[in-house]
């Protein structure tokens, strides 16, 4: 049962991990898009920016990074044999 918690705590803690990824391989291309279709529109570029809607950077990292090591190292420790692992995974993820 253990092994079968702590897989799912991993499986759910890779998302996360993807969030940062993808932001770095499509985020400027995305953004480039975004910039060509308002232009095609008629609209002025910086109109995304002037809202607070741009490539944020810093939190689209930490964040998910954060929550899934906050997944994984109980699971981890789970697997590991802790006798705190159930505990901190209770607190993390919520009773079975």
């Amino acid at each position: 049962m253990n092994t079968t918690i702590a897989a799912l705590q991993i499986l759910i803690a890779l998302p996360f991990l993807s969030i940062p990824l993808v932001r770095n391989r499509y985020g400027a291309r995305a953004q480039a898009a975004v910039e060509a279709e308002l232009s095609r529109q008629g609209v002025r570029t910086t109109v995304m920016a002037e809202n607070g809607m741009h490539d944020a950077g810093g939190h689209e990292t930490w964040a998910p990074v954060g929550i899934a090591l906050a997944l994984a190292v109980p699971a981890v420790a789970g697997l590991a044999g802790s006798g705190w692992a159930g505990t901190v995974s209770w607190t993390v993820a919520g009773p079975p």
